[in-house]
This record gives C-alpha cells, structure tokens and sequence, in this order.
C-alpha cells in the first residue's frame, strides 16, 4: 500500500470540508484496499466480506448503511435494512392518511423520533449494529404499527366516540 502515492496524494488535497470527520477518508481507504486486493470480487459486492473480515483489517467505518454493505453485501444490506425502511414507509402513509380521524401526538411523536434514530444511524453509525438500540427501534416500531392498525373511532350522532 505505501507505493500508492496518487492516491494517498490525492487524498491530501481534498478540502476539509469533504472529510466529513474523518468518515469519508474511511470510506476512502476501505475501499481503495479492497478493490487493489486479488482476492475481492464482485461475489462480495453481493454479498460481503463478514463482519469479522472488517473487523480483522482494521477498516472500521461508523456510518451504519455503508458499513452493512461493506459486511453483508449489496443482497445482505438490502435484506436487513429494507423492512425498517418498508415499516417506516407504511407508518407515514398511515399517519397521514389517518390525520383527520384520529391524529394522536404521541403516535407522531413516536414516528419522528424514529426517523431521528435512522438518521443518526446514517451519519453516526454504530446503531443498527448494536443489539440493544435495535432491540428498542423496533420495540418503538412495532408498537406504532399496531397502533395505526387499530380501527378509527366511530362517532355517533351525539358526538361521542367509540370504539
């Protein structure tokens, strides 16, 4: 790798604003290694190296996507984040869809602060991985999604609700 100079040169001159602390050089040389490795191949563009094969070269990235697809491939990544992102998906069509009949605030407060925690996952990482963070995100996210499967309460004609 120390005869690589272009690369660590160019590396050098990109501006401070694009290293994003330090995320993007990771990212950079993780990738740089990979693909000047013989043993790389498209097969784990796929489906990955493993998380311990990461884990043993030293090439720890903290965004949490990029490092899923690094660990389980292409197949692997979408595989494991696609159904937080599809439920994400189906709450917010539901919320609003639901707004005028039975908007509730913490139902809302609930949907945001998961969308806060994906986006925390993305930039900081180190939360999809993690078994107890993960644990209490879908905790959140079950209880949302049968939150919005109940049905609307039904008003009568005097305006009392039920249910």
């Amino acid at each position: 790798m120390e005869t690589d100079y272009d690369f660590w040169i160019g590396l050098e001159d990109l501006p401070l604003e694009s290293y994003n602390g330090g995320r993007k050089i990771q990212t950079l040389i993780t990738r740089r290694i990979l693909n000047r490795t013989r043993q790389y191949s498209e097969k784990h563009t796929l489906l990955g190296l493993g998380r311990s094969r990461l884990a043993n070269g030293n090439l720890m990235m903290e965004r949490d996507f990029v490092v899923q697809t690094y660990t389980m491939g292409l197949m692997g990544g979408l595989l494991f984040v696609a159904p937080y992102i599809a439920a994400m998906l189906y709450c917010g069509i539901q919320l609003l869809r639901s707004a005028r009949t039975r908007f509730r605030i913490e139902l809302l407060a609930i949907f945001a602060a998961l969308g806060m925690f994906f986006c925390a996952a993305l930039y900081s990482g180190h939360l999809i991985d993690e078994l107890y963070s993960i644990i209490l995100g879908v905790f959140y996210l079950g209880f949302l999604i049968d939150a919005l499967r109940e049905p609307a309460p039904v008003q009568d004609q005097e305006g009392r609700q039920h249910a």
